[in-house]
């Protein structure tokens, strides 16, 4: 009795030692299947023949460290002494573990339980109770599987010790589900929110940024003007420039920085010297001068030179589907209109820009910003008999966005087409 005490110290002190293996293990929350094989040892007063042990546990793992372990199990051996009969063994148990290691592949566990032991000698059947106290480890193999090495001494009239091994399969594991917060409180989780600071109650874009509709640089929340023309220059307050103050919004005025006080018309010129006339003496108020690029807004005050050919902006809202290129029919219905007005500047070069929003590579948006813009060019020259060396189409891909392509509404305002007229063929 005295070696199978010491083998089984022994056996359990070389658990904890193994036991500095690293890695995930534990699942909280799991139901366990543990069937078990092993050696059930007798006390030498029992007369007893020490037997194999075969057992099946139901486990549930109530956290990281505890665990509650029910297990039957099952002898057969025969006395030592006299008639030398057969004896059948029941046993079973309630137990709770403790894992001191959960983070890792090789976990240690004490633990601690009552039971009952009944023998089985020809018929008659002797039962008793008993606590028990032990030690075990489990490696695991995977999310599911583990192998286990236990010991347990049984405390009752007489001592018993068993020493098994076993696997477990474990079903219904914890999975931890991402944590989306959203710390600004804006609607827009924070992985994925690109201003993260925004103030409560600001509406934001798809990308957790103040919105700017008109796409002016001024958020809507501080916009006094939100329905300004896009690419039209707008002071901080998000309303029209007009910087020589003749009443003419800067992206309108063809005459920029007219002396204060100068009668104008309807293009911010001198009432009698307007760069472009009308046959109607009435301006088509889709015409519109072309706004400088940004770089140059700066210099926007500066009139213009003398001699500058007059060049046209023919605003035509063309906004394609995306990824394609046809003219669809309410397309053509805008291009009908732009023909009452290419058809009053007879003689004017004609440059047709194609531009996309900023989904897909940008080579693929390139070609087919330059597609739109060849089909709005061909149907150009079926409609008015232009001379085919008087157009050209330009496409930009998604380079010049006049909207957020984080939202739709501003990747359907990116996806369009702009004609230019222009009196001088190098536009």
């Amino acid at each position: 009795m005295f070696f199978h005490r010491l083998l089984f110290c022994g056996s359990l002190l070389g658990l904890f030692l193994l036991s500095s293996v690293a890695g995930a293990a534990i699942r909280p929350y799991s139901l366990a299947l543990n069937p078990q094989a092993g050696q059930f040892f007798f006390e030498a007063s029992e007369e007893i023949k020490d037997a194999p042990l075969y057992s099946l546990g139901f486990g549930y793992q109530i956290s990281d460290n505890w665990s509650g372990l029910w297990t039957g199990g099952y002898l057969e051996t025969k006395e030592e002494t006299g008639q030398r009969q057969e004896v059948k063994g029941y046993l079973g148990s309630v137990e709770i573990l403790y894992r001191l290691r959960p983070d890792r592949s090789l976990v240690p566990h004490l633990a601690a339980g009552l039971g009952f032991l009944a023998f089985d000698r020809d018929g008659t059947i002797n039962a008793d109770g008993f606590a028990e106290y032990g030690i075990g480890v489990q490696y695991f193999l995977g999310p599911s599987w583990s192998v286990s090495l236990d010991g347990r001494h049984l405390l009752r009239e007489a001592q018993n010790f068993t020493a098994t091994a076993g696997v477990a399969y474990y079903l219904g594991a914890d999975v931890e589900e991402p944590q989306l917060t959203d710390l600004d409180g804006d609607g827009v989780i924070d992985v994925f929110d690109r201003c993260p600071d925004t103030r409560l109650g600001v509406p934001v874009d798809g990308y957790g940024c103040p919105a700017d509709e008109d796409a002016d640089g001024v958020p809507d929340y501080l916009d006094k003007c939100p329905d300004t023309p896009l690419a039209a220059p707008v002071d901080k307050f998000g309303c029209l420039l007009d910087r020589d103050k003749d009443g003419i919004a800067d992206y309108l005025d063809a005459c920029a920085g007219t002396p204060a006080g100068m009668a104008v018309d309807e293009r911010g010129c001198e009432a009698a010297k307007s760069p472009i006339g009308h046959e109607d003496g009435i301006a088509d108020p889709r015409l519109q001068p072309i706004a400088p690029p940004p770089a140059t807004l700066a210099n926007a005050s500066r009139p213009a030179p003398a001699k500058k050919p007059a060049r046209l902006s023919l605003q035509v809202n063309l906004n394609f589907r995306s990824g394609a290129a046809e003219i669809l029919p309410e397309i053509e219905k805008e291009l009908e209109d732009a023909l009452l007005v290419i058809g009053k500047h007879p003689g004017y070069y004609i440059v047709v820009e194609g531009h996309t929003d900023s989904v897909g590579a940008a080579s693929s948006n390139l070609r087919l910003s330059q597609q739109r813009a060849e089909n709005v060019r061909k149907y150009l020259l079926e409609k008015t008999g232009i001379p085919p060396e008087m157009t050209r189409a330009q496409g930009y891909g998604g380079a010049r966005p006049v909207a957020d392509n984080g939202s739709q509404a501003g990747r359907a305002k990116n996806r369009r087409v702009i004609i230019h007229l222009s009196e001088n063929a190098e536009m």
